[in-house]
């Protein structure tokens, strides 16, 4: 299958790796959450589904079984999985590792197969037990209806690799406007290559992880500056959508909320006009000089640490914490709180043994060992004062309905700030009252944020709500977590 143009509904693609979870583990998928995602994605004209055996520590495919291919008839879904070479090395061989992958996913082909993650780390090893040839004769034996590679290296590799292999149908490239001209991604160079093998073009990444999605302000009025009703994840999903061979634009979509906002965009898709693609390059050069480290949250790095450093969430907190230049007790200390409920069951900055491992399994070549440095430096519990300052006249959504939301309460109320409403990870409570106030569900709070100044975290279940939050992307800058699990503010 050469034309892949005709193969799909639209351009958009659901991939399986940042799904909804229950809780803090990231093999506890939310299997009915992700059952509505996928009703909404198909019933709004989609049909590309993405997976492979590591994401989600190898429930990802399961995932799919659960909630795709046992639900819907074959021929209403294009599904892809993944070769990973060493995992499937170790799990006996690829034969071995890919009638595995049918039987997890439930089906009897894939529509398309990758051979996942190519970069010079592996390519020779991967050269050497003949995985392009192997992967190749699954087309042949009808196992798989289109082939490629997804590719994290320099484009004179991906050169390489399409003069050896001119038999892929595709390849699968890491794009997107931060990247384009990243002298470690090569994002467009990476891209001018494959169209010169005329191969149809995949996109992975567009939004960064999700970087592109939470732009500093600035950016964003910049990005409204031509249309009031742009977004950021717009420009971004549309910029690679509307770059001629790309056929399709993968996005690891976590909850309901954003997968709306991409069908939407996607279902009206209107390619970036002149005044658009000139406004670009500004606002390259204003996230650049905002964002310390760009990360894209893959997990790679948290897969191979041996003391099980949670990378991906203190680069997260880290990079929060520079947007503000002042020595703000109130936007330190918050974030101290932040990184001392991911350390509570998991390695410390400070913990690195510098293994190096890490930036082995990177796709952004980031330098991790500097950056743990820099964090355990600047988190130093001496750094940072535990108080909780209440703004005057600062309006406040109190993070839990139980004795310690009436604690919070009454300690804001003491102080002369205002509290709006609450909110609770119960669903049940949303909709009810409390003290009064509106309790609101955490995604009522993403469409109601001009209402508040801050949420502040009253319970002792801080890490499940973090990750509430940051699944419905919710500005950390409002967000305050004052020690309560003792019971006191003081």
């Amino acid at each position: 299958m050469n034309n892949l143009s005709n193969f799909f509904k639209k351009k958009l693609g659901f991939g399986f790796m940042r799904l909804p979870l229950h809780g803090s583990s990231i093999k506890d998928i939310n299997y009915d959450e992700v059952s509505r995602m996928t009703d909404l994605f198909i019933e709004n004209g989609f049909n590309y589904f993405e997976t492979a055996y590591p994401y989600h520590n190898g429930m990802s495919e399961i995932a799919i079984h659960e909630c795709l291919t046992t639900r819907y008839q074959r021929n209403q879904y294009i599904l892809a999985d993944k070769m990973t070479h060493h995992i499937a090395i170790k799990k006996g061989g690829y034969e071995q590792f890919f009638m595995e992958q049918l039987i997890r996913c439930g089906v009897d082909y894939f529509d398309i197969y990758y051979i996942h993650n190519v970069n010079g780390t592996v390519y020779d090893d991967m050269v050497s037990h003949e995985l392009f040839e192997f992967v190749s004769s699954l087309k042949g034996r009808g196992y798989a209806k289109s082939i490629g590679f997804s590719f994290h290296d320099n484009a004179d590799l991906l050169d390489q690799v399409l003069i050896k292999y001119p038999d892929v149908d595709f390849v699968q490239l890491q794009l997107n406007y931060l990247d384009w001209e990243s002298p470690h991604i090569q994002s467009r160079k990476c891209y001018e290559i494959a169209r010169k093998h005329n191969k149809t073009i995949f996109v992975m990444e567009p939004i960064k992880g999700g970087a592109l999605a939470n732009v500093p302000n600035n950016v964003e009025e910049k990005i409204k500056s031509l249309d009031r009703k742009e977004s950021p994840v717009s420009l971004a999903l549309r910029y690679v959508a509307s770059l001629p061979g790309v056929e399709m634009v993968l996005s690891g979509m976590s909850n309901i909320a954003q997968l709306q906002d991409n069908v939407n965009i996607m279902t009206e898709f209107k390619p970036l006009s002149q005044e658009e693609q000139e406004l670009i390059s500004q606002i390259v050069d204003m996230i650049n000089s905002y964002y310390k480290i760009q990360c894209t949250a893959c997990l790679y790095c948290v897969k191979e640490c041996p003391k099980n450093i949670r990378i991906p969430e203190l680069f997260h907190i880290y990079n929060s914490m520079q947007k503000k230049v002042d020595t703000d007790r109130i936007h330190k200390g918050r974030h101290i709180s932040l990184y001392n409920t991911i350390i509570t069951n998991s390695g410390h900055a400070s913990d690195c043994i510098k293994c190096g491992k890490c930036e082995k399994a990177c796709p952004q070549y980031l330098p991790i060992r500097r950056y743990l440095e820099e964090i355990s430096y600047n988190f130093r519990s001496d750094r940072f004062s535990d108080d909780f300052d209440v703004k005057r006249d600062g309006k406040y959504i109190v993070y839990g309905t139980g004795k310690n939301g009436l604690k919070v309460t009454n300690y804001i109320l003491q102080r002369e700030g205002v509290v709006i409403g609450y909110c609770d990870s119960d669903m049940e409570k949303a909709g009810t009252l409390c003290q009064g106030k509106p309790v609101f569900s955490v995604q009522d709070l993403k469409y109601n944020e001009k209402l508040f100044n801050y949420i502040v975290i009253a319970s002792n279940s801080f890490e499940d709500i973090i990750l509430n939050l940051n699944k419905y992307n919710i500005n950390m800058e409002q967000v305050l977590a004052p020690k309560l699990a003792g019971g006191s503010i003081t």
